[in-house]
């Protein structure tokens, strides 16, 4: 398990929505907004030639990164959606390295931008509070999925602990389907 249960966990995400759906709901909207953002940033650089031309430099350098940065959170996107969704916790922990990754590099982000914002030299203008709402929006989330990462690990302990000493019994076995229950159905007679 490693550095994650040294973290700060929750009960629930956003107060009042378990783990697991949280964790799961945040992957889809992380990848229904990173999509949308690649989207309008390959339209606002549709035309980087002629934005070129007229010294526009930095916005192409700007959403050109922005494009970059948003497929690789697409990317942690499909690694949580597929790991909440499996369950599976290696999925899960890669998903978190890598956004660790990412909230480091926004961590860089705002102190850059901090840092423009005392020069007068601001890229951003009035995106600064933004991106501020977005990076503790984003550092909240990360605690949330470490907090189902660890949820998941303690089952596992709980679980492996219960087989050991004989408290767990045999997953239920399937219910098999009955003539009654599906009387469109005609079986073959064993006789």
């Amino acid at each position: 398990m490693g550095c994650f249960e040294r973290f700060p966990t929750v009960s629930y995400c956003c107060g009042c929505i378990s783990l697991e759906a949280g964790a799961f709901t945040l992957g889809i909207l992380k990848l229904i907004m990173s999509w949308t953002i690649i989207l309008l940033a390959a339209y606002a650089l549709s035309d980087y030639e002629a934005r070129l031309e007229r010294g526009e430099e930095e916005f192409v350098y700007i959403f050109t990164g922005l494009a970059i940065y948003e497929v690789l959170v697409s990317v942690a996107a499909i690694l949580l959606i597929f790991g909440t969704f499996k369950k599976n916790m290696r999925l899960v922990h890669v998903y978190l390295w890598f956004e660790l990754i990412l909230v480091i590099f926004t961590l860089v982000h705002v102190i850059l931008a901090t840092a423009y914002q005392f020069t007068g030299r601001d890229p951003l203008r009035q995106g600064y509070l933004m991106l501020l709402l977005a990076f503790f929006m984003k550092l909240y989330f990360y605690i949330c999925v470490i907090s189902y990462y660890v949820e998941m690990h303690r089952q596992k302990i709980r679980a492996a602990y219960a087989c050991s000493m004989g408290l767990a019994s045999a997953p239920p076995a399937p219910i098999v389907a009955q003539s009654y229950m599906y009387p469109h159905i005609y079986y073959a007679s064993t006789s």
